[in-house]
Parts: structure tokens; sequence; C-alpha cells
């Protein structure tokens, strides 16, 4: 994307609990049971009041409504939004948590929200268990429509995945909580798929099929949930889950066997912020706490606590077009008054981040 000039203008069906809660029960024939006891009521424009934000390459963070104005900021993974509109096509308007506050809209390709409770996506082939994310598409009268793509630590290292998959969920069976104490996922028999053949998943016995198990050495396992004739009920993935049913024959796993199919958790690289880390040619600054980064005559982001501003102009006021960060969950670019910077010393380390690649700020 060009570089964004700072100086700018202003910027249903519908069912009662009761049946509700049925078809989240239902799982396609693989009953798995469902639990809304943890649900968050609190909903703002028929969505949790909070959620979170799924990090990623590109900008995200918008000054204005869908169709218009150029990106002028990141957010990173799990950042605390919260809701201040409704939707507006493929934006929504937000204000985030932590010590660099943005208000402003956010692209609703990285709106996500966590299950409170256990249950499957209506109208999807996906099972969630409690903090299994899903990403916010919309609303429809009580439910919240969702994407997941059921997740496989393996079968990512494969360089394969599945999904994402459309649907509903209960809007306020959502938020941005790892809830504690809410029911799993129910337990199973766990069995081996081929490792030599694809293998063929049903939404129900004798039905389309929704998504094949490619063969990996070891074979991928499943929870086996229940018998249908020839057909076996299955749970797939790490949350979210594919949930359906196959009729190729599985390999039950032996007695012992425990999967250990475990993510590994983000990088943390202390130092100077990652979006920061390019552009080393021109100046960066020490930012005091308190600042406000405006853009035009809108207040878009405020230091709570001190950060770093790299400049990428400056003004005959002495005030900084700047691209300002105090860690890795926001980035954005504005104008910071003159008096609200001062000289590092000594500089920060600058070494890259392993899984945090900075897009250099004048991209933006």
């Amino acid at each position: 994307m060009g570089i964004v000039p700072v100086r700018s203008r202003r910027f249903r069906v519908r069912l009662p609990a009761a049946a509700l809660l049925a078809v989240l029960a239902a799982c396609g024939g693989t009953s798995d049971g469902s639990d809304h006891s943890q649900a968050n009521p609190a909903l703002a424009f028929g969505l949790p009041r909070t959620l979170v934000a799924q990090g990623g390459a590109e900008p995200a963070l918008f000054l204005e409504a869908s169709g218009g104005g150029p990106p002028i900021g990141y957010i990173g993974d799990d950042v605390r939004v919260h809701v201040l509109a409704a939707p507006e096509a493929d934006r929504i308007r937000i204000a985030t948590d932590g010590p660099l506050r943005f208000t402003g809209y956010l692209a609703m390709t990285r709106l996500v929200a966590r299950a409170q409770a256990r249950g499957r996506l209506d109208g999807a082939p996906v099972y969630v268990g409690p903090a299994d994310p899903v990403r916010i598409v919309g609303v429809d009268g009580p439910w919240a429509v969702v994407e997941a793509s059921p997740r496989c630590a393996r079968l990512e290292q494969a360089g394969k995945s599945l999904g994402p998959y459309r649907g509903r969920f209960p809007a306020d069976a959502l938020g941005a909580e790892r809830p504690s104490g809410a029911k799993a996922p129910r337990a199973g028999a766990w069995a081996f798929f081929s490792s030599d053949s694809p293998t063929e998943v049903h939404d129900r016995p004798g039905g389309r099929v929704v998504a094949v198990i490619p063969p990996v050495d070891p074979p991928l396992h499943a929870t086996v949930l229940k018998h249908e004739g020839e057909w076996t009920g299955i749970r797939f993935g790490d949350g979210p889950y594919l949930v359906g049913f196959v009729r190729a024959p599985l390999t039950n796993a032996p007695a012992d066997f425990f999967p250990s199919d475990e993510e590994p958790g983000p990088v943390r690289t202390p130092g100077l912020p990652a979006r920061l880390r390019v552009d080393n040619a021109k100046p960066l600054w020490r930012v005091h706490a308190g600042a406000e980064v405006r853009f035009g005559d809108t207040v878009v982001g405020v230091l709570d606590t001190p950060g770093y501003a790299r400049e990428l102009g400056r003004y005959p006021s002495g005030d900084l077009d700047a691209f300002v960060a105090i860690d890795d969950q926001v980035a954005i670019r504005g104008v910071l008054r003159a008096n609200d910077v001062e000289a590092l010393t000594p500089p920060p380390t600058e070494r890259p981040a392993k899984n945090s690649p900075a897009a250099p700020a004048e991209s933006l």
C-alpha cells in the first residue's frame, strides 16, 4: 500500500432459547453435548461488548468506516477490543485495551471471539470448546455469524488446513475471556486415520463430503463419538474441531495413547516494537506517557505509558508525522506534538522478531 498523507479530512432464522440449545446439542448425529451456563449476556449491537483481534502482516486499523480512508495502523494477536458500533460491511468501530489505546475502525477479517461454552456451529461441521476462536462475520438476530477453521497442529506442520466453514453461534455464548470451569468437549476413544490414503468426512452417514483428511505419517488421530452401522462419528482437531462421519475403517489407538499436538506459543521479543525495527535511517524518538496521536482533527491513540516513534516527516510547526508503538499490540501512524517526544538514551534493542515480520512504515 502507498504512503498515507497524515493531513486528512475528519474523519434469520430466530429460535426460542430451548430450540437454540437443542440445535447446539446436535452434532450432526455425533451428539457432543452443549452447555451455555458460562454465556456472556453483555451484548452491544448484537455482539459481545468485548472481543479480541487477530494479528497479521497487513494493516487492519482505519480512521474511517467501510469504503472510506486508507489504513493507518496494525494490530497484534489477542488484543482486546471494545465494540463501539454495529459492523459496517468490512469494518467495525472499536476501541482497544492496552498501553496505546486506539479508537477507530478495525477490519472485520481481524475480529475474533472465543467460545464461552462448548457447542456446535449451526449450519457448519464445526464444534468449539471453551476458549476456541471463531472469526466474527456479522449478526443474525440472537446469533453471531462466524467462520471457523478446524485446527490441527500436525496438519498445519504438513502445510495443509481445513475450512474455513461459516455458521452461526449464540452471540451471548461468545466473548473475549478464556473461561474457567466451563465443560470441555466430551471424551471418547482415540483412533487413527489411514496414513496411506485420504479419508472423506461426511456431514451424516451417506451424506455430503465436508472435508478430506490427508494421509500423514505417523497417522493423524480423532476422537470416536459413536457408531452407526459401517459409519463412525468422529471429532477431529485441537479446537475448533471438525465433526462428522467417516466410512473408511479407523485403527484403534493403544490404551496408553495420549495426543501431544501442542502449538508453540507466541514469541515475545524484548526491545523495540517490531513495526518500528525498519527504516533505521529515520529518527527514532521516545514518546512521553499521555501523548496523543492525531490524524487530522481526530485523536486516534493515547499512550498510557512511554512509547516509541519513528519519524517519517516534520511539519513547519515542529510536529512529527510518525509511526507510533509501545509494544507489538498496536502500531499507528499519526501526528505527535514536538514537545511529546525526546531523544532516546540509550537506544533500544533493534534485533528482528522471530515471528512478527515488520512491514516498512512507509508502506502504510
